[in-house]
Formats: C-alpha cells, sequence, structure tokens
C-alpha cells in the first residue's frame, strides 16, 4: 500500500470528524446523566487487556521461519516482537492514560463533594 493511501483516509476521516463536530457544537446538547467512572474504565481496561495478548504471543509462541508471497523469510519472533513494542507505546499508553485521568477525576471529586 502506498503512503498517499493512508494519508487519504486520514484526510477523509479528519473532514468528516471535523464536519460533525462542527455539527454538535452549533446543536443544542440534550442533558446527558452522569455516569460513574466504573463506567469509562470498562472500555480503558479492555484495550489494555486487548495490547496484552501482543506481549502473551511474544513470550508464548513458538519462533517459526515464515515466507511470504513474494519469498522473503520472516521470523514468528520478530513480527510478534514488533506487535508487542508498537502496542505498548500506543494500545498500553492509551488505556493507562484514561485510567489515570478517571482516578484524577475520581479523586477530585470525592475532594469537592
Amino acid at each position: 500500500m502506498p503512503l498517499t493511501n493512508y494519508l487519504g483516509w486520514y484526510l477523509t476521516i479528519f473532514v468528516f470528524l471535523f464536519l460533525f463536530s462542527l455539527y454538535r457544537a452549533r446543536r443544542q446538547a440534550a442533558v446527558a446523566p452522569r455516569l460513574s467512572s466504573f463506567y469509562w474504565a470498562q472500555p480503558a481496561v479492555l484495550f489494555f487487556v486487548m495490547a496484552l495478548t501482543y506481549q502473551t504471543d511474544y513470550l508464548a509462541d513458538a519462533n517459526v521461519v515464515l515466507t511470504d508471497a513474494t519469498g522473503a523469510t520472516w521470523r514468528s519472533a520478530d513480527l510478534h516482537e514488533t506487535a508487542a513494542i508498537v502496542s505498548l507505546f500506543t494500545m498500553v499508553f492509551v488505556a493507562v492514560t484514561c485510567l489515570l485521568i478517571l482516578a484524577r477525576r475520581e479523586r477530585t471529586r470525592v475532594v469537592a463533594g
């Protein structure tokens, strides 16, 4: 896949979300019920658990040699290692950040309430 394909999709998603946010900003906001921190923590915990599958794949799977369609050979451990590193800096980072924000919000609510 060429890089321009990815950039085109990023631009498409950005434009769609930007237009949607403008639409939502101009609408009268309905009063939504306040949901507990436990409600918001569930997706972050699920995202964290999903990220841990990459680390367990790296630690548990056997190292085999894989051959792609062009004849190039790859070691499965290298692929699992790359996926584990990427998940640490993306999925785990986002999940932990969300949980820290929720913990801080809960702490300020307890102090203020």
